[in-house]
């Protein structure tokens, strides 16, 4: 959590990275708690969660990031993450179009190096 809290962006950016790869190579408890950190960065950022590089802006990458990658897997936590849509008022504009595309990418199963549904 340190990591991904901290105002250095480069540190945040290494954060960001180990929540994707325990997202990866975790069993799907595991997964899910994951998922459930991730929402809670997203969620409880307070008032400087609609900065550009805020840990709730940081979380939003990393579920983006999985989305595109591991959507097959994350898609199983969906109840979770559609919780999101109660805070988007206090999202920035970034953050909220952050969200309605990971909510596409769950709903229609789109992945950027699927080349099957891009033809």
């Amino acid at each position: 959590d340190s990591l991904l809290l901290t105002p250095d962006p480069l540190v945040a950016l290494h954060g960001s990275l180990f929540y994707q790869e325990m997202f990866v190579h975790f069993e799907e408890f595991y997964q899910q708690e994951v998922v459930e950190a991730l929402i809670q960065h997203i969620c409880c950022g307070g008032e400087s969660a609609s900065s550009p590089d805020s840990p709730a802006t940081a979380a939003l990458v990393v579920l983006h990031e999985l989305s595109q990658s591991t959507w097959e897997q994350l898609v199983r936590f969906s109840a979770f993450i559609i919780t999101l849509l109660e805070y988007i008022d206090y999202m920035a504009l970034a953050q909220v179009k952050r969200v309605m595309e990971l909510l596409a990418n769950m709903s229609y199963g789109f992945s950027s190096t699927d080349e099957s549904k891009t033809k």
